[in-house]
């Protein structure tokens, strides 16, 4: 992970990732449709985004850094909501680049879900308290993940892969296979037993001193985020009762 969108964009701070998914087709056949994004949040192109002092984004023009003109800075290239990655995508047939009327989609013969859970690089991560490192901390901490990541696969796998409108994936369940040394050890597990091993190993890192909230985490959006929605909704009102 990254805030790609923050005001050091990739030069923040970064982890990489330890779990990968992927979902590799054979027999593939090239489709025909229409690509399109519709916002989740209804931003259109029109409600207008400035960079303000802090290289941030802003709605609000007064609140925008100046060019040598003296008029607000738009955001990126033209101040569209797509720099801050909202907005609507105009459905088209042909791929940006090559033009061809290939983006849409494949057919597929069959498809394997593969799923990787690094251990080095959980192990490239540790978790001070107070500046200090032990680990013991450090091995508790890495666990959680472990299980944590565990937990994810088994219950994705329980509850079986909708990708999207008529693209779903399905198969028998193939066992874990611990990778060490070049040598593949098959291993069961189950999603009571990776709930349970979470379980456990959360209350092993309690004891080491890290916390774990049980409580829900609630991701409320910032103001300037609101200001863009309600601004865009009044861009697209054509009427006094709409707006």
């Amino acid at each position: 992970m990254w805030d790609s969108t923050g005001a050091r964009g990739g030069l923040g701070a970064k982890f990489a990732r330890a779990v990968v998914s992927e979902i590799n087709g054979f027999g593939v056949i090239p489709g025909v449709r229409p690509s399109s994004r519709i916002d989740p949040l209804g931003i259109e192109r029109n409600a207008t985004v400035y960079i303000n002092a802090d290289d941030d984004w802003t709605t609000d023009s007064n609140l925008a850094v100046k060019d040598k003109k003296g008029n607000p800075q738009l955001y990126g290239k033209e101040g569209k909501p797509s720099e801050i990655n909202h907005g609507n995508v105009t459905p088209t047939l042909k791929e940006e680049k090559t033009k061809a009327f290939r983006h849409g989609g494949v057919t597929l013969e069959y498809a394997t879900q593969t799923t990787v859970l690094s251990l080095p690089a959980l192990r490239r991560l540790q978790f001070p308290i107070d500046g200090k490192i032990t680990p013991e901390r450090n091995l508790a901490a890495q666990t959680v993940l472990a299980a944590l990541a565990l937990v994810a696969i088994t219950s994705a796998d329980r509850d079986g892969y909708d990708l999207r409108s008529r693209c779903m994936l399905d198969g028998p369940k193939v066992p874990f296979e611990f990778l060490t040394a070049g040598v593949a050890t098959p291993q069961e597990i189950s999603f009571d037993q990776a709930t349970t091993l979470l379980s456990d190993a959360v209350e092993a890192a309690r004891k080491q001193g890290l916390p774990w909230s049980t409580e829900p985490f609630v991701l409320k959006p910032k103001i300037k985020l609101q200001d863009l929605i309600i601004k865009s909704r009044q861009a697209k009102s054509t009427t006094p009762e709409e707006e």
